[in-house]
């Protein structure tokens, strides 16, 4: 046949072509190819192959192309737009042998990055989600030891992208004296021009200023003894310092001096106006011996409370003037003293506060956040010389009191909750007069103490404008435990282990319920004991302490808690609970019921604990009256679960229960596995007698089961110890009626009255939720997750006479025991602002991810530096076994060189010694 025919026609034509070829020329109506020649295949499947190394070309200048090599496959975009990928619902990359996901992006939604197949990171409407370590720049200052000789004090990063004018002063320095001054010397190194980032460390008596823009951080600058201050009664030995806007502050045991670099001066810091420089104290002279003249006008000299200094800290306020000679806003700086705090105020005036008390009047580990001054001091006289963080709005004016709670403006939070006026404690050490036992560095929103970090959620300001000390919380973190958030008045703050060793407990005391006889009780002095109706009978003989004794051999290491129900027989009597290592010593617990009637009944309980295998003597005792006697009864002593709270009143452990990772590889366990037989309690106590008042109940948990479940339950039933009773009178309490719902529920039982809130969402999603129970004012309000869910009034009286106790997560009649887990419950008589419960769930919910970290790096508790980046919003605690990093509650990066004195951190960039 012709060649020459239409398209159209072989199509009607149907006939078959024969062989040869034809061009595409001869096919009238057809468009020539650019390239008419094809070295793939298409198959019978009908794909197209490429030879290796051979292009798909798409667009006119070829701009994108896809290619695969021998090894490799490439997609190339060379035009001068942008390479876009759409998807309409999700775009994922993945591995194509594994299916495991690199990167997932969802529409209107979060994008995630993935390591190995688990996700690491995920955007979030507020910011992002972090799985695991950042990665921050670290200098080490053990690798500048070749010129280092001695031991950092402290350290600062000195960032001049943060100073007003983005750093842009070091360019316009250049008439300065030390700009011009011989380089490459012992006191000098090779470059003229300030560093851009500057890593300032001091030792006691030599302050060294090195480039943080090498990453060798050579030397900068060095000032000399004689730089720092050359008083001539001085021996330093402790130097810190601070720096911004081209000024460089330092504090010492004599004095201080601020360096400033733009307009090369110096001035100093002293106790008095008394001295003034006479010599010449640039910059490059700084290392010269001054001359100093005692005028009484002294220029260039700043007076605070005393010369022995031992904090510095600087910031620029919003309208701070601009000083003519450095064209940058000047600085407010805040000097902590053996006296107290001095501010050096932006207008040159200095101002002072302080408290009257006649020793310890000092501050440390002085800080600002906005307008407030933050700072570590302790409190004088003799049963309260303790530790305190303080807060304060830098005042127009001197400010004192005769306490530091007595200081106008003065919000203070306690290292114990002695004070009526102390608000939130910090801290619970053991020896609170040893100022070596208490606070070790503070900063930001964060107090590090020998045994524990102490975080914090300052309301500083309430609606009403004033500070409000119980709308705040703190959170406790050391190596092996993390309370989560505690707010205001915490009562308990339990379940909070990261030990996923399943705990069991047993009745320790023989012969604690007294049914026949005395067996395994001793009396003691002069006592007799008896059986009364099945309760243990103590009479004096005379007028001493007459009691009954068990000892227990070789008390495992642990914390117990003990506890005796009391029935006075006599009036005007006290029942004592002892529990000592020694016979007639009562080191471990010493609780009294008080003076009280022969009516008078209840129960008496401590917590203890041993940290080696000990012998203890547990004693029932009342009150030294010839012929007086008591009754006792349930006696017991077992391994608790420790309340992390202020008030430290444990949980016994019935039974075992079960501790397992709240999520793989995380640090928090669950608590599960509850019965009848399986649970925790804390025996009576009044603390949680709340009468009309605020209760605030909240815990973590995750759904399991079936059925109407109690979760956690605080009552009065008249038996404790024995739990076999199912009636009770007044109650709080958190439960699951059904299918994963939550129920809050208040009442009482005479008169008969409850209040019940109930979720309609069912959480039986095998996730962890957060259940927040309040009532406040006479409104109960229900949150889950963050978010109210229900709300009702209740004005009933939860009054149970010192004889309520906590329950977890056993019950009686129709509510079942918990099938789920449980963990972080805390129990306060404040009530949260909603904006609190959201940001208690948002930061805790990461610490029940895969793989979170929530405790100190290491088995050290006793922290020896922290420092907060306010660009990385990251906070650095050093220990002996390292630093950890934490964003919020989470640790998400760690070292495991032991840190010094002293860290510093900025814009990423961290220095520990």
């Amino acid at each position: 046949m012709s060649k020459a025919r239409t398209l159209a026609d072989f199509i009607s034509d149907g006939s078959e072509f024969a062989d040869g070829t034809i061009s595409v020329a001869e096919v009238s109506g057809a468009a020539p190819l650019a390239s008419p020649s094809f070295t793939g295949e298409v198959n019978t499947a009908g794909d197209i192959k490429f030879a290796d190394s051979a292009n798909a070309l798409f667009g006119s200048g070829a701009d994108l192309r896809i290619t695969h090599d021998s090894q490799n496959s490439y997609i190339r975009d060379t035009s001068t737009g942008n390479l876009i990928i759409e998807a309409s619902s999700e775009l994922i990359l993945r591995d194509y042998n594994t299916a495991e996901n690199f990167l997932k992006g969802t529409g209107n939604g979060s994008v995630q990055l993935y390591y190995d197949g688990a996700e690491k990171i995920s955007t979030q409407s507020d910011g992002a989600a972090i799985t695991g370590k950042t990665t921050t720049d670290e200098l080490d200052l053990n690798a500048l030891a070749a010129t280092i000789s001695d031991t950092a004090v402290d350290i600062f990063v000195y960032d001049t992208r943060k100073d007003s004018d983005g750093g842009a002063w070091r360019k316009r320095t250049q008439h300065t004296s030390w700009y011009n001054e011989t380089l490459n010397t012992a006191t000098r190194g090779s470059r003229k021009e300030f560093p851009a980032v500057a890593v300032i460390v001091a030792e006691s008596d030599t302050l060294t200023i090195y480039d943080g823009d090498d990453p060798d951080l050579p030397m900068w600058m060095v000032f000399s003894p004689n730089g720092i201050i050359d008083w001539p009664t001085s021996t330093l030995t402790r130097l810190a310092i601070s720096a911004l806007n081209g000024q460089i502050a330092t504090a010492s045991n004599d004095g201080g001096v601020i360096f400033r670099f733009i307009d090369d001066t110096t001035h100093i810091i002293y106790g008095s106006l008394t001295y003034n420089v006479t010599s010449d104290r640039s910059i490059a002279n700084r290392n010269g011996t001054a001359t100093y003249t005692s005028n009484g006008g002294a220029i260039n000299t700043y007076a605070v409370l005393t010369y022995s200094m031992n904090d510095v800290a600087m910031t620029v306020l919003p309208n701070a003037p601009i000083d003519a000679a450095t064209g940058l806003p000047v600085p407010t700086i805040a000097v902590a003293t053996d006296g107290g705090v001095s501010v050096i105020k932006d207008d040159g005036t200095v101002v002072d506060i302080t408290h009257t008390a006649s020793t310890n009047n000092g501050a440390t580990d002085i800080s600002f956040d906005g307008n407030q001054i933050s700072y570590a001091t302790q409190q004088s006289g003799s049963s309260t010389n303790y530790w305190r963080k303080a807060f304060i709005d830098i005042p127009s004016a001197d400010v004192t009191g005769s306490y530091i709670h007595n200081i106008s403006g003065m919000t203070v939070y306690d290292a114990r909750g002695t004070n009526s006026n102390s608000g939130v404690v910090l801290n619970t050490n053991e020896n609170l007069g040893d100022a070596t036992n208490n606070i070790k560095a503070a900063v930001h929103d964060a107090v590090g103490f020998t045994n524990k970090l102490t975080l914090l959620d300052i309301d500083y300001y309430s609606d009403v404008g004033t500070p409000s000390l119980s709308g705040s919380m703190v959170a406790y973190t050391t190596s092996d435990y993390a309370t989560g958030w505690m707010n205001g008045a915490i009562q308990l703050a339990t379940l909070s282990d990261t030990d996923d060793t399943d705990v069991t407990g047993s009745e320790l005391v023989t012969n604690g319920t007294f049914d026949t006889d005395t067996t395994g009780w001793s009396a003691i002095r002069s006592a007799s004991i008896s059986i009364d109706s099945a309760r243990l009978k103590v009479t004096n003989g005379a007028a001493d302490n007459g009691g009954a004794q068990q000892t227990i051999i070789d008390l495992s290491a642990g914390t117990y808690v003990v506890s005796v129900a009391y029935d006075h027989n006599s009036s005007n009597t006290q029942s004592y609970l002892q529990v000592g290592t020694g016979s007639d010593e009562a080191d471990l617990v010493n609780t009294t019921s008080g003076v009280l009637s022969n009516t008078a009944t209840g129960v008496l309980s401590g917590t203890f604990t041993l940290s080696a295998t000990t012998t203890v003597y547990v004693q029932t005792q009342i009150s030294a009256v010839n012929g007086a006697n008591g009754l006792f009864d349930n006696v017991s002593l077992r391994l608790a679960e420790e309340d992390r709270s202020v008030n430290g009143n444990g949980l016994q452990v019935f039974g075992t229960v079960t501790k397992n990772p709240v999520a793989t590889g995380a640090d928090l366990v669950a608590y599960s596995g509850f019965s009848t037989s399986n649970f925790l309690a804390q025996p009576p106590n009044s603390d949680f007698d709340i009468g009309t008042g605020t209760v605030c109940l909240m815990t973590w948990f995750k759904y399991a089961g079936s059925g109407n479940q109690n979760i956690v339950t605080y009552w009065d039933t008249p038996d404790y110890g024995t739990f076999t009773s199912a009636s009770y009178g007044h109650y709080f309490q958190l439960t699951s009626p059904a299918d994963g719902k939550i129920n809050f529920a208040i009442g009482q039982a005479s008169p008969a009255s409850a209040t019940a809130l109930t979720t309609t969402t069912t959480y039986d999603d095998g996730q962890w939720h957060l259940a927040v129970g309040v009532r406040d004012n006479g409104v109960m309000k229900l949150y889950v997750d963050g978010q109210l869910k229900v709300s009702g009034t209740n004005t009933l009286d939860i009054d149970t006479s010192g004889t309520g106790f906590l329950i977890f997560s056993k019950f009686y009649g129709s509510i079942g025991s918990w099938g789920g887990g449980i963990a972080l419950t805390r129990i306060s008589t404040t009530a949260p602002s909603p904006e609190q419960i959201k940001k208690i769930y948002e930061d805790e919910k990461v610490l029940f991810q895969e793989n979170a970290q929530a405790t100190l790096y290491g088995e050290s508790d006793a922290v020896t530096a922290l420092a907060y980046d306010d660009t990385t919003e990251l906070l650095h605690v050093g220990t002996s076994a390292g630093r950890s990093v934490f964003q919020g509650l989470r640790r998400v990066d760690n070292t495991t060189t032991a840190v010094g004195a002293a860290i510093s951190a900025s814009n990423g960039l961290v220095a520990d010694e």
